[in-house]
């Protein structure tokens, strides 16, 4: 019996190897199965789907921080629990008694945030060929470079309203949204938006286009998610992982620092 092969093109979307140079037998999730999502992608070679699920010496491991994050989001969604137990979580301590975070020992909150942002974009760049897996994947060269091999930084802003927008379908709200008037506004705007598990964030797909747009593109992105209920309603570049409202607190009604908003 034929072992199942993960391929299209049959050339690995992050290290560009081919099916005859290494297997795609191992099935590429498009965000992590422990989510309860079932969407799998193809063309991602077998090494790097490896690589996105484990951890370094130097940095936890892509998925899972992904995962950990977002699971935080799935426990509290829809109904913020009253319980002020604890959250289990491999990489940090979370009490609703103090509605702190805080990292277990020796990860730090700069390394741990550009390993969530690094989840993104691999989440994105593999939504986004397996809608579109004849679509040339060149214009997102800087995506595959970051996220596969932590070259440079590319950018993430985080839409804070203090209503949360979700679907009352647990599977819908664990599934990423990819179709023509999303290609559309990527190659329009040069940004994606990430509509996840309650969370609303946008990311710089294409570097060039946004340079050579400027920041008014960037507002008229996120205008069409901000419900202007109050001065923290508004557009956050996430530069620390607890930015990203995991627990939503905001339904505790908890104050942010909204001196970063961009939406001013």
């Amino acid at each position: 019996m034929a072992t199942q092969e993960y391929i299209h093109t049959g050339t690995c979307i992050w290290c560009h190897r081919t099916k005859e140079e290494t297997p795609f037998v191992c099935a590429p999730h498009i965000v992590p199965q422990a989510m309860g999502a079932d969407e799998i992608g193809f063309d991602v070679c077998d090494d790097c789907n490896h690589f996105f699920g484990t951890a370094t010496p130097q940095a936890p491991n892509i998925d899972l921080v992904f995962k950990e994050i977002f699971n935080a989001s799935k426990y509290s969604l829809g109904e913020r629990p009253t319980e002020r137990k604890k959250y289990k979580s491999a990489y940090f301590h979370y009490d609703r008694k103090t509605d702190r975070i805080a990292l277990k020992k020796r990860l730090s909150v700069s390394t741990f945030t550009r390993q969530f942002k690094r989840g993104l974009y691999e989440a994105f760049l593999q939504k986004f060929h397996s809608v579109f897996p004849d679509e040339p994947l060149d214009r997102f060269e800087a995506v595959r470079r970051f996220a596969r091999y932590g070259d440079r930084d590319l950018k993430v802003y985080y839409v804070y309203n203090k209503m949360i927008l979700h679907s009352t379908d647990p599977h819908e709200d664990s599934t990423l949204h990819m179709g023509q008037k999303c290609k559309d506004e990527i190659y329009d705007t040069g940004y994606y938006t990430f509509f996840y598990m309650g969370h609303i964030i946008i990311l710089e797909v294409l570097p060039l286009t946004t340079s050579i747009k400027g920041i008014k593109n960037l507002l008229d992105v996120a205008k069409n998610w901000i419900l202007p209920c109050d001065n923290e309603c508004g557009l956050y570049e996430l530069q620390d992982f607890r930015q990203l409202d995991m627990f939503f607190d905001r339904l505790a009604q908890k104050s942010i620092d909204t001196r970063n908003n961009l939406f001013r």
